[in-house]
């Protein structure tokens, strides 16, 4: 059976690999796996739970479309204030040009982490709410942009922070034991596999091997593309000292 270096793979194509192994097992049914296998099915079951609890939380989708919406309408923003600047009226192209000069001083935080961009609109809205800026703010009439952008920045503060509290709340998941743990069950099953060949050879057990080796090779290919030239040469020559 083929061999694969399997702390290369990411931990949803390390499960993939396992879980494909399993329904080989399963569909096998080889009685001197048998043993194996069901310490080998629990091991991947607690990989899929502890998958599940790293994997993104509930409200991150959501979390996007907010932050996705709260740059939007910054952007148009600053778009109305641009068309103000070239207005006809001369107190509006003023007005226009002092709450431009706000909001330059803040830069482009929409590019910002979440937390620092939350924090920059809020610092942005209580500086254009004040009494040097709103006057101006209201007469080139972007008050509702403002709104908008204060209403949506609170929703994703709001949620952001609920998200955060649902992670604190999650149990400690050792991945990194998890897997070790799965992976010396599969090297068991290799082990026993080849020693199979040779005292209970069968076209059963022949299948099994293919259709496993097939399946290492996918994932072969998978880590072929993300590794170096050099490093796949040496592991070439490793890799030829496989067994069946």
């Amino acid at each position: 059976m083929k061999t694969i270096h399997l702390t290369k793979l990411q931990n949803t194509e390390h499960l993939a690999l396992m879980t494909d192994v399993l329904k080989l097992l399963k569909e096998a049914n080889i009685d001197a796996l048998a043993p194996l296998k069901t310490a080998f099915e629990k091991q991947v079951k607690a990989s899929e739970e502890a998958q599940k609890q790293i994997r993104k939380n509930e409200h991150t989708s959501d979390l996007v479309s907010l932050d996705e919406k709260r740059d939007r309408i910054y952007r148009g923003l600053v778009l109305r204030l641009q068309s103000e600047e070239l207005a006809e009226v001369e107190e509006r192209r003023a007005a226009a040009k002092k709450v431009s000069l706000v909001i330059n001083t803040y830069g482009n935080f929409t590019k910002f982490n979440y937390r620092k961009e939350t924090a920059e609109i809020y610092n942005l809205i209580s500086d254009l709410n004040s009494d040097e800026y709103r006057p101006a703010m209201q007469k080139v009439g972007i008050e509702e942009w403002v709104n908008w952008l204060d209403t949506v920045n609170k929703a994703f503060e709001t949620l952001y922070d609920q998200r955060r509290d649902d992670y604190a709340e999650q149990p400690t998941v050792d991945v990194k034991n998890i897997r070790k743990e799965l992976d010396a069950s599969f090297k068991k099953i290799q082990e026993m596999t080849r020693a199979l060949v040779i005292l209970q050879p069968s076209e059963t057990l022949n299948t099994f091997i293919s259709k496993t080796n097939a399946t290492i090779n996918k994932w072969k290919e998978v880590l072929a593309q993300r590794i170096p030239k050099k490093t796949k040469k040496n592991e070439t020559k490793e890799e030829g000292k496989e067994e069946k």
